[in-house]
């Protein structure tokens, strides 16, 4: 039966298990890249991906180990990606050598990705060894602007497995950097995650390092962190980051998390410093107070509409 004929099928199978069994052949005979990104569509689908187990490793093993043995049939990893949150979803402990192998491939800017689900793909197995692997990856000079790939998998994968230090690390030593080269977000996530597992004070130190930085973005991590774990202690650094920032944006989201928090104490912070708006301000304020429950709402609300004529 030609390729063709092949692809036929999957397209025309009526059952999750009929799909998948013919993505797999299709998958196992093929090396066209149009045939190989059809069976892989196919496999990926939630009902599909669903019914993948023991059974059906060995197709996708061998595919990705072509693929890493050719790696210029793969240029960037894609391919190689795809299969590896296939077996993911199988869960074996046996795909540690691949999950390993993707953790270490640096094929092209798109292997970001497949390092990422790699990574992933460790820690279904074997945690202990996703974490080893997390702090390698986390702060790579290759971690990607556009996506944070892997750094910030690697930050999720040590944040699961519980180990807040080498995240307080990557803060302290390649935080501002992250920041210089538009990767602000892996800060802001690093920020966020660190509130409540590091000692008050030394959050508090480091929160207020990148404060004065007035990044919009990785301040955003700060102000999750405070308004989300409730960390009253941090309140006036909160309410002095939201007085002074420079960033429109910045200002906006902290004042919307503020009225969004439902908190009594925050919903007073947030009251606060609309009584002190000025002009250029007035519309954020107005905003978030419009979506608060304090007594003194609507009160608020006609002091900045007076404000704003």
């Amino acid at each position: 039966m030609s390729q063709a004929d092949l692809l036929r099928q999957v397209r025309s199978a009526t059952t999750p298990a009929e799909r998948r069994d013919r993505a797999l052949t299709l998958l196992a005979a093929t090396r066209s890249r149009e045939h190989v990104d059809a069976a892989l569509a196919a496999l990926e689908r939630d009902e599909v991906r669903a019914l993948l187990g023991d059974a059906h490793r060995a197709t996708l093993r061998e595919k990705a180990l072509v693929y890493f043995e050719h790696e210029d049939r793969d240029r960037g990893g894609l391919i190689r990606e795809k299969i590896i949150r296939l077996l993911t979803a199988i869960r074996h402990r046996d795909d540690v050598d691949l999950y390993v192998r993707g953790a270490t491939t640096y094929s092209g800017p798109p292997a970001q990705t497949l390092r990422a689900a790699s990574l992933v793909g460790l820690l279904a197995v074997d945690p202990g060894l996703a974490a080893a692997y997390a702090v390698k990856l986390l702060g790579e000079p290759d971690t990607s602007p556009l996506s944070g790939e892997p750094s910030l998998t690697a930050l999720a994968v040590l944040a699961h497995c519980g180990q807040p230090l080498p995240i307080y690390q990557f803060a302290l030593l390649l935080g501002e950097s992250f920041i210089k080269e538009g990767k602000g977000e892996v800060v802001s996530k690093a920020l966020e995650l660190l509130g409540g597992e590091l000692p008050p004070a030394l959050y508090r130190s480091l929160a207020e390092s990148f404060a004065v930085l007035d990044s919009p973005v990785a301040c955003s991590g700060i102000v999750n962190a405070i308004v989300e774990g409730r960390m009253a202690d941090l309140y006036p650094l909160l309410e002095d980051m939201l007085a002074r920032t420079r960033s429109a944006d910045l200002h906006r989201y902290g004042a919307i998390m503020l009225a969004a928090s439902r908190e009594p104490d925050l919903t007073a912070l947030l009251y606060r410093l609309a009584r002190q708006s000025t002009l250029a301000r007035v519309d954020n304020f107005i905003e978030a107070v419009e979506l608060s429950s304090g007594d003194e709402r609507d009160a608020i609300l006609a002091l900045l509409a007076k404000r704003r004529r």
